[in-house]
């Protein structure tokens, strides 16, 4: 949920209530996504194993975006499916909104252990990641009922 400051929720969130998304920065910092089934797919893969791999581990996708990709797709998607006119992209300072705010320009994660221990091997596209997380997110909205019972 985009309350826990996660991206992809946050400009899900803001796309379907036909706000700006609010891009920090330039929009250039590039990050990696995984769908959570596939990271699921792995925690349950090693918690089936006699042996459990000691040290670190990690686990995730291998979709990459910048941020300004990022909310491109969530709004073409979100107009695609809906119509109408696609969100537009808000560039934010993030000094000017976020407490304690480090810049960090590339999170691409080392997963070479974890495919090396027959891992991280379902990835989807970031497109397949955005097209899920917004029907979870159409499926999870509470609607007003018009009256009780109905």
């Amino acid at each position: 949920d985009g309350d826990g400051g996660m991206v992809l929720p946050t400009f899900l969130q803001r796309a379907l209530a036909g706000a700006r998304l609010p891009v920090h920065g330039d929009g250039r910092q590039v990050r990696t996504y995984g769908h959570v089934l596939d990271v699921a797919e792995d925690i349950a893969d090693m918690l089936g194993r006699e042996f459990f791999p000691a040290g670190p581990l990690n686990l995730g996708g291998t979709a990459t975006a910048s941020a300004t990709e990022l909310a491109q797709l969530v709004s073409k998607e979100v107009c695609d499916l809906r119509g109408g006119k696609a969100a537009a992209l808000e560039y934010v300072d993030p000094a000017a909104t976020l407490t304690g705010f480090a810049e960090v320009r590339r999170r691409i994660p080392d997963l070479a252990r974890a495919q090396d221990l027959g891992l991280a091997r379902r990835n989807r596209t970031l497109q397949a990641i955005v097209i899920d997380s917004l029907e979870a997110a159409l499926r999870d909205r509470t609607l007003p009922c018009a009256s009780p019972g109905s």
